[in-house]
């Protein structure tokens, strides 16, 4: 079975909505880490403590899944062969939790 050739504008179009669910990711989560950090250096560890943890990590994978389909997006632009859809489904995205994204 052939793997299915994706034109350039079939990429692009996946490549915006993943970016902007990594925004709006990162906005939410920045908001999150900044206000359980605040309230883990006034009160002390515990249980914001955990939400400082994994907010924390959202928030580094939001940041990698910007950096990477910009990336993918200026490549794309450049040199429209040489990016795969591959790339752009391997860079983190939060589609799945905003579905109102698409």
């Amino acid at each position: 079975m052939r793997k299915k050739q994706y034109k350039a504008s079939e990429i692009y179009e996946e490549i915006g909505p993943n970016l902007v669910s990594c925004w709006i990711t990162l906005y939410l989560m920045g908001v999150l880490f900044l206000g359980s950090l605040a309230s883990t250096i006034l009160g002390g560890i515990g249980y914001d403590t955990i939400l400082l943890v994994f907010s924390g990590l959202i928030l580094v994978q939001a940041i990698r899944g910007i950096v990477q389909l910009r990336g993918l997006r200026v490549r794309l632009q450049n040199d429209p062969e040489s990016v795969r859809m591959s790339d752009v489904l391997a860079a983190p995205s939060f589609k799945g939790i905003y579905a109102f994204v698409r």
